[in-house]
């Protein structure tokens, strides 16, 4: 190969990756920054979080808390920022029933043009009974942390949208609940949901619950 030859494939290489690197720029500049955050809003005694990035629907997540310290303030603070960046996460009061807290949600989301996508319960506790009480087959995703329950609820038509991670050493002063929660983790995994047992203490829970289906909460369903 000649020495001209030579010169021509460096002259045309150096070429080709300068136009390659020109393109890359422009693809990077062009390219929309997605800044992740999210407002939170106290609409009652409700604790209403959004994120400010732009998507056509957002995953609507219910989450209820339980007795004394487990407020709305304290699930809030349970959960991984990245479930805030992608869902609507809508904290509640176990005193508060689901229908209640559905309809006060969505009139606050009709007045601001929030549109909601599907939705999911969790419940944590004493929480975790209004969200027993709300099942459906219909729902995303159904959450049970450490739950509070009772025997009515081994009869609920349970599916693959239910997970529940539970220590029933820590309801040794319930025992009535301590029996349950075996059989109502039982009942889940037959059901083709998923449910574990734990060696962590109750308050503990929810933070370990939140990391492990952090993805299938703000999966967005077709």
């Amino acid at each position: 190969m000649s020495k001209y030859l030579k010169k021509i494939i460096v002259v045309v290489l150096i070429t080709l990756i300068l136009i390659a690197g020109i393109i890359i720029l422009k693809v990077t500049l062009t390219k929309k920054t997605i800044i992740q955050n999210y407002k939170t809003y106290n609409i009652g005694e409700l604790i209403i979080s959004v994120p400010e990035n732009e998507m056509e629907k957002f995953p609507v997540i219910f989450i209820f808390g339980g007795i004394n310290y487990a407020t709305p303030e304290w699930m809030f603070q349970q959960v991984p920022k990245e479930l805030l960046y992608h869902s609507i996460c809508v904290f509640c009061s176990y005193k508060n029933s689901f229908e209640n807290v559905f309809s006060e949600a969505f009139i606050f989301f009709s007045k601001n043009n929030f549109v909601s996508g599907d939705i999911s319960l969790i419940g944590f506790s004493a929480g975790a009974i209004n969200v027993q009480n709300a099942y459906s087959d219909t729902l995303k995703f159904i959450g049970l942390i450490d739950p509070s329950t009772s025997e009515r609820f081994l009869n609920l038509s349970f599916n693959e949208n239910s997970k529940m991670v539970f220590n029933d050493a820590n309801w040794s002063e319930l025992s009535g609940i301590q029996k349950l929660l075996p059989s109502l983790a039982e009942k889940i995994k037959s059901a083709g949901g998923d449910a574990e047992k734990v060696n962590l203490k109750h308050d503990k829970i929810p933070k370990y619950f939140f990391e492990k289906y952090l993805h299938a909460l703000i999966r967005v369903e077709n």
